[in-house]
């Protein structure tokens, strides 16, 4: 990262002081969310847990509830965590926010 006010908000999205919303993402196709946007950037990349950018921007974080999945092995399903409230779906996909209770995730 050449952005070194990126690499702060990473950091401190990491450490938990960054105000954190998570949203429930559902698509078919590739594991990677191609053609998903979060503050405007496209998903480049999604790994160990971490959402980047096409040209490297920390996006957030994700948990998987669904890889390869359903009657077709393309059903796809994973919890977006991240400070913006800008998180779209790859083409035929959709997003909604995951309520949250005492400070956890609950979907």
């Amino acid at each position: 990262m050449d952005d070194y006010m990126q690499q702060a908000k990473f950091l401190t999205a990491l450490l938990g002081d960054a105000q954190e919303n998570a949203f429930r993402m559902e698509w078919e196709g590739s594991k990677i969310p191609r053609g998903a946007t979060i503050n405007g950037v496209e998903v480049g990349w999604t790994q160990h847990g971490r959402i980047t950018g096409k040209a490297g921007e920390e996006l957030g974080f994700y948990d998987r509830e669904l890889e390869c999945g359903g009657t077709n092995g393309k059903a796809q399903v994973m919890i977006v965590k991240t400070e913006y409230k800008d998180v779209t779906p790859p083409p035929g996909g959709k997003v909604e926010p995951v309520v949250k209770a005492s400070g956890q995730v609950r979907t």
